[in-house]
């Protein structure tokens, strides 16, 4: 890296490439990258660095930079956007580290551990949050699965099964025979 970005150090990078996920279209933004240095000091001193930088961009384009967190990780900060969102509008300072947040208010710092617990203390502070299951149009997992019963669920007879192995027999001999072509 060069010196005028602020990082003046040989970054060892032990590996990089796109993040696991399926090409996006062209109207989309790119996949991410991930870079694993070889040390554990240099990853934080480019975060810290592009962190304090507050927007960095290639071109016209907006980069970021974070940690690479693990799925779940990826979904349990995910259920803080709505909030994000309302205290972002409200001008409300806030962190999210890791799996929490944290939320910096007049009378003091409060960290929470769960969105649901952000949004009810939203809500008691006056703000409008709309119900997770209003906004998602989301129901019970029970109320879902009854929804499905009918349509998604058949009874396995024997001849359906008997059907359905031919069906798998046709396919795999019609591809035995395109790949025997192909040789």
């Amino acid at each position: 890296m060069r010196r005028e970005h602020g990082i003046d150090a040989d970054c060892q990078i032990q590996r990089a490439h796109r993040a696991l996920a399926p090409k996006p279209k062209a109207d989309q933004p790119p996949r991410a990258i991930v870079v694993n240095f070889l040390q554990y000091s240099t990853k934080e001193m480019v975060l810290s660095k592009a962190w304090s930088k507050r927007i960095i961009t290639i071109g016209e384009r907006r980069i970021f930079f974070d940690h690479d967190y693990p799925s779940a990780v990826v979904q349990q900060r995910k259920s803080y956007v709505k909030a994000k969102k309302i205290l972002k509008e409200a001008g409300i300072h806030f962190q999210t580290p890791f799996t929490k947040m944290r939320v910096h208010w007049n009378n003091g710092v409060k960290t929470y551990n769960d969105a649901k617990e952000v949004e009810k203390n939203l809500r008691d502070r006056g703000y409008k949050v709309a119900d997770s299951e209003e906004a998602e149009g989301t129901t019970t997992l029970l109320e879902r699965l009854e929804a499905r019963k009918s349509s998604a669920w058949q009874r396995v007879t024997k001849e359906r099964r008997e059907e359905e192995s031919r069906r798998v027999r046709k396919r795999l001999e019609d591809f035995q025979r395109k790949n025997a072509v192909n040789l």
